[in-house]
């Protein structure tokens, strides 16, 4: 509907609206007759919107049909015409009001979640306590700046509408009060927007207690090993500061100090030195190791199972000290004593290299007092020389060496509590089953149920079997991993290095192919049966290496560290033959043998060097000459012939019976003797010349 000069212009279907019943057939049939000119009621113009349509000027419809169908009057729908106008305005007008607030709510609302990244750089320089207050600060920044923007780009938008928009949003930075908002965006706009925290303010020394003097008393207390607590140290400082008629300070600004990570980290240095460093030094991180026999650690640790010590006079628990391969986890060796003494540490590194034949590219150790004993220092000079190098952990820092800490934890809690007697973790343990039930533990340390010490070593050895060989459910069993796993760092070793580095030794003499020496007041003899090392060594000064555990073999080197040879403990054979029996005939039989045996090494040995003399002299080199032929010949003078002359006319000699004789050829007769011996070959020491059975000598060796 449209007011058209002082009338109203309707469509057809605002027609059947207004006129309850009329179809649409009758209409249309109307306006063709007005068209036609057959009639002068219901005049109509096309519509300019669209023309396929007409309108209807109401005033021409007839009253009469008005009645009929009950429908308004001019001035009635001029009136609702006019008020459908105002709605339709006022509609117009909300509509684009709305649009426009969600236009400004959509700009607010994308500063606040997009634009503020580029106030974070400004706000993040202030360090702030954590990013969300960065955050919060940059978006209050930018909020305040799309404001400013928003009355700047477009003058249609009014600071009161920015205000009826800004104050329904969910922010406690938001405006209530149109006045305030107002003077707070003419600030931004003139004076610009200042940082939002306001952390512009002057420091008032006047009013600041906690100053340099004060922070250096509560350091001062602070740091003390005492770990002073902070009503302690209020108390303290606060005596010192009344002395000076100085302002005394609260609890809390004393927790305030020193609870600043700044504070904190550097003083705990002082106060709890474990604090500092596990909390604040660096550390290395390290890969894993490669190879086994890359890294050996070694540690001790006392059992937790008590037992009688060797004498059965007191009860005493155990020291277990263990080398493990890191790489594997596997228990290399150990040795259970008393205590971790020095005897203690270098028995169960021996047993570590004795067992496996190989020494670690690195064995690294704890920084104990047994490690300090001249013995372990020796060790540690001569493994150097075998490519192994002794690292000591540092001291106070036992995740240096985790890997030993974690498998005693494990062989505690795991291992030591299959036996009876064992008394738990320690009163350190934490854990529900860490502690052992009081009665069972006192019960099982009465006398008649301790293990013995020959006991528990056998019980320990077990365990540590067993651990070597359990499999988990990620990986085969220690011993396993280490048998397959390459040592290609690690240093192959044999007995005589055993002996060089753990044996003790002495320095004699060797005599008649053998060497002796005296033990616990008991003679011990040691026969030499390499033939040219025999020859070699007597007389000679040479270390014998023995085991005072085992003295059945020793081994020899020279003065220098060479090695020499293995000597085995000779058989001794009764003297009369009254009481010899099988064994010391056959003893005698080797001796004799091995006595003809170095003669003939000796020949062989001369034949050898005379072979080169006759390669370059032929036959002639078994000429001897005799000195008295060679010194004759060179003093044959003048003064020589007349003093023979002169002897042999006072002598009365007649000179025809002078012979000379010519020097005995020694070694032209041992050169014959020996080619005769060797078609002649015979061995002196035959089943008929001794009647018994022929024993070939490394059958009796």
């Amino acid at each position: 509907m449209k007011l058209f000069q002082e009338d109203v212009l309707v469509s057809v279907d605002e027609v059947v609206a207004l006129c309850s019943g009329i179809s649409h057939k009758t209409i249309y049939e109307s306006i063709r007759r007005y068209n036609t000119g057959r009639s002068k009621s219901w005049a109509n113009i096309p519509d300019n919107e669209d023309l396929r349509k007409r309108l209807i000027i109401y005033s021409s419809i007839p009253a009469t049909t008005k009645i009929k169908f009950n429908a308004p009057s001019v001035d009635d729908l001029i009136k609702r015409v006019d008020i459908l106008d105002k709605e339709s305005k006022y509609i117009q007008i909300e509509s684009a009001k709305k649009q426009l607030y969600i236009e400004i709510e959509y700009c607010l609302t994308s500063a606040i979640d997009k634009g503020y990244i580029k106030f974070m750089p400004k706000y993040s320089a202030l360090k702030q306590e954590s990013r969300e207050r960065v955050v919060k600060l940059a978006c209050e920044h930018a909020f305040k700046a799309a404001c400013v923007e928003l009355n700047a780009r477009r003058s249609k938008i009014k600071l009161k509408d920015i205000f009826a928009v800004q104050k329904d949003m969910p922010y406690n930075w938001v405006y209530k009060s149109y006045d305030k908002f107002v003077e707070a965006h003419k600030k931004w706009r003139t004076q610009g927007i200042n940082n939002i925290h306001g952390g512009f303010g002057k420091p008032k020394p006047h009013l600041t207690k906690v100053t340099d003097y004060v922070k250096a008393l509560i350091e001062k207390y602070y740091k003390h090993p005492n770990q002073y607590t902070i009503d302690q140290i209020t108390d303290l400082v606060n005596s010192e500061i009344e002395k000076k008629k100085l302002k005394t300070i609260d609890r809390s600004s004393v927790s305030r100090y020193v609870n600043k990570p700044e504070n904190k980290n550097r003083l705990m240095m002082y106060r709890n030195s474990e604090y500092f460093d596990s909390k604040v030094m660096p550390i290395v991180r390290r890969k894993d190791i490669k190879m086994a026999g890359d890294l050996y650690y070694a540690d001790g640790t006392p059992l937790q199972i008590p037992c009688w010590n060797e004498s059965m006079t007191k009860e005493i628990r155990l020291n277990l000290f263990a080398v493990i391969d890191v790489k594997t986890k596997k228990i290399v060796g150990f040795d259970l004593a008393e205590s971790e003494d020095r005897y203690n540490v270098l028995s169960a590194i021996k047993m570590a290299f004795d067992l496996e034949r190989i020494v670690p590219f690195e064995l690294k150790y704890d920084n104990a007092s047994a490690t300090k004993t001249e013995e372990f220092k020796a060790l540690k000079d001569m493994l150097e020389l075998k490519g192994c190098r002794f690292t000591p952990t540092q001291k106070g820092n036992p995740k240096e060496k985790s890997q030993v800490e974690r498998l005693f934890g494990s062989f505690q809690s795991k291992y030591q509590r299959m036996i009876d007697g064992f008394m738990g973790e320690g009163i350190r343990s934490s854990r529900p089953n860490g502690r052992i039930n009081a009665d069972f533990v006192n019960r099982l340390r009465s006398k008649n149920n301790l293990y013995t010490y020959e006991s528990m070593v056998v019980i320990v050895t077990n365990l540590i079997h067993i651990y070597n060989q359990t499999k988990t459910h990620l990986a085969t069993s220690p011993s396993e991993q280490f048998e397959k796993c390459e040592k290609l760092r690690a240093n192959k070793i044999d007995p005589s290095d055993i002996a060089m580095l753990f044996w003790k030794h002495k320095t004699i003499k060797a005599s008649r192919g053998e060497v002796s020496t005296t033990i616990r007041h008991t003679t011990y003899h040691y026969t030499i049966w390499d033939n040219e090392l025999k020859l070699r060594l007597s007389g000679q000064s040479v270390k014998m290496y023995y085991d005072e555990c085992d003295l059945s073999t020793v081994h020899l080197f020279s003065e220098k560290g060479e090695y020499l040879c293995e000597c085995r403990q000779a058989t001794m054979v009764h003297e009369g033959q009254a009481g010899q029996t099988a064994d010391d005939v056959k003893t005698l039989i080797k001796v004799s043998k091995h006595a003809e045996s170095i003669k003939t090494t000796v020949k062989k040995q001369t034949a050898k060097i005379r072979a080169v003399g006759m390669e370059e002299d032929g036959d002639d080199f078994l000429n001897m000459l005799s000195p008295y032929s060679v010194q004759k010949e060179k003093y044959n003078n003048a003064e020589g012939n007349m003093l023979i002359e002169y002897v042999l006319d006072k002598k009365n000699i007649n000179r025809d019976m002078i012979r000379e004789y010519n020097p005995v050829n020694t070694e032209r007769e041992d050169h014959e003797k020996n080619v005769k011996t060797s078609r002649n070959k015979r061995s002196p020491f035959s089943a008929k010349n001794h009647q018994i059975s022929v024993l070939e000598i490394d059958d009796i060796l």
